[in-house]
């Protein structure tokens, strides 16, 4: 009991004003939305640039396939009965597969499955109609109109009614990338429709966008929610509402126009330091594959819009406000994680992390973070969001931040960047943090990574007492290990690994690429003797 009422209190302690009288509102408010008097459609003159394409997710004439779980539908009664996870009918409801490269050749399908929704999924009633998947259909649905040139009446009455709900159920108790995906959506309704009505969803939109970019863009071009993934999300977000502008001109706010184009550049920059080799994001918080566009999808898709191609060598990589160290630099690219969890009043997708890493070296994944596999409040994504699933260190058996439920996180581990130094022929960066400062003898973790030619060293440090410590390194599930310290990737080349430490040991874990998938991977266990630990990479 009093663990619960600690977490609630961390947790609420953080949350603002306006959140908590919003969440109120949500749950005691269920507005009227009228159902005539509909707003006609803009009238176009300019071309619209094709987006970034969607994963094929119908698969059959009633099957369905998200997030490597693929389910045979029976509507209309499976649209409000439908026994799966919530992010899963989440999908269902999004449209995505409306915008996939095949979607000409099912024109007859999706307008099928539109109107089934419509008439089987009564205004405000059912999951469907959660602020979030509101949103994201409605985009989806505009841009299949765009491009089927489909003027079905039932369908643009819908759009209406659908933009009417969330106009009225934005979700400024969420804030973060919600918020975001809703302003999107009432910008893109205030666009396709003409009249006093859309006027005004499209000035709510955009005086929400411009609020909320300035503060949740930081100014080495992160998302402050510090997830690669939904980083790359908005991203997309803001070229969709770019390549909008083009297309219905003269609406968009100058202001907010110019904005936009400069965060792009930064954005950019940004995720192109935070991807892989493999050009797949890396795993800090909640992260996966195949939830949002990749980096060179989105490139190109910037590219179609008039921007030009910014990807630029850097041996290391500052993202100072966001908190992450990049050094790419002889055949390895290693990102490092010295930044705080997520802000304050949304942590919902941050992992205790602090201090991990990730490393990739000829170009293939070595050291990476355990990732996500679900969203559901079970004991799979307890073990996800905790310390004990990063490649950091775990004291006294706890994590760093106090994760909880599938969405919330009560104290958090505040970072402290010491020093980062670079020389001639190494790099060195220091950092620390304070998450395990409640504990009896005040335990605090400090990290030096020394990156030299062909070698990484690592030193961990722990000063204060504490009952155990335990560093921990997760190897990518392709990667072999012979005798302890002989680390051999999927091409061959071989990286050497050691620690003086007298107890290590090699466990059998799960790695999670991507939601509903888990593959075999090893985790190396190295437990602090006293109070220090070495660790060693060479190639």
């Amino acid at each position: 009991m009093l663990t619960t009422f600690s977490n609630y209190w961390h947790t609420l302690k953080h949350l603002k004003l306006s959140q908590i009288l919003n969440r109120l509102y949500f749950l005691i408010y269920s507005p009227k939305i009228a159902l005539d008097n509909f707003p006609v459609i803009n009238q176009i003159s300019r071309t619209w640039q094709e987006p970034i394409f969607r994963d094929e997710s119908i698969i059959g004439h009633s099957k369905f396939s998200f997030l490597n779980v693929d389910l045979e539908l029976n509507f209309p009664q499976d649209w409000q009965e439908i026994k799966s996870s919530k992010l899963w009918i989440y999908n269902l409801h999004y449209f995505n597969d409306l915008n996939c490269q095949q979607a000409l050749k099912k024109k007859e399908i999706h307008q099928n499955l539109i109107i089934s929704w419509i008439n089987n999924n009564p205004l405000g009633c059912g999951i469907g109609w959660d602020s979030y998947p509101t949103s994201l259909r409605i985009v989806n649905w505009i841009k299949w109109l765009i491009k089927t040139e489909d003027l079905d009446e039932a369908i643009i009455k819908s759009l209406v009614i659908q933009t009417r709900w969330l106009s009225k159920r934005i979700e400024y108790h969420l804030s973060a990338n919600h918020l975001l995906a809703n302003a999107k959506t009432l910008i893109f309704s205030g666009l396709f429709f003409h009249g006093e009505e859309p006027n005004y969803w499209l000035k709510k939109g955009m005086s929400i966008y411009k609020k909320e970019i300035s503060s949740q863009i930081l100014k080495d071009g992160g998302h402050y929610e510090r997830s690669p993934m939904y980083h790359a999300i908005i991203l997309e977000d803001i070229l969709d509402i770019l390549n909008a502008s083009i297309y219905w001109p003269e609406k968009i706010e100058d202001a907010l126009y110019d904005d936009l184009v400069l965060k792009v550049d930064d954005m950019m920059k940004w995720l192109e330091a935070m991807v892989h080799p493999d050009g797949e994001v890396s795993f800090f918080n909640d992260s996966s594959f195949n939830i949002a566009p990749k980096l060179e999808e989105l490139s190109f898709y910037a590219q179609r819009l008039g921007f030009r191609k910014t990807q630029e060598f850097k041996t290391i990589t500052r993202l100072d406000q966001s908190g992450y160290f990049v050094v790419n630099n002889n055949h390895m690219h290693l990102i490092m994680d010295i930044a705080p969890l997520a802000p304050n009043h949304q942590a919902g997708h941050g992992h205790a992390d602090t201090l991990s890493f990730e490393l990739s070296l000829f170009g293939e994944r070595l050291i990476v973070n355990t990732g996500v596999s679900t969203y559901d409040p079970n004991l799979r994504r307890e073990f996800e969001r905790s310390t004990k699933a990063h490649n950091t260190v775990e004291i006294n058996n706890s994590s760093s931040s106090g994760v909880w439920n599938s969405f919330r996180v009560a104290r958090k581990a505040i970072p402290l960047l010491i020093s980062c130094k670079e020389n001639i022929n190494e790099f060195q960066i220091k950092g620390t943090h304070n998450g395990y400062h409640q504990h009896a003898g005040s335990p605090q973790h400090f990290r030096e990574w020394v990156i030299g030619k062909n070698r990484l060293v690592i030193n961990d440090k722990i000063s204060g007492s504490f009952k155990t410590a335990i560093a921990r390194l997760y190897l990518h599930p392709a990667v072999k290990i012979e005798d302890n310290r002989r680390l051999i990737l999927p091409s061959g080349k071989m990286c050497e690994f050691q620690s003086f430490s007298n107890h290590i040991r090699i466990k059998k874990t799960m790695w999670s690429p991507e939601f509903g998938c888990l593959k075999p991977n090893n985790c190396i266990e190295i437990e602090f003797d006293d109070h220090k630990v070495n660790i060693e990479f060479s190639w």
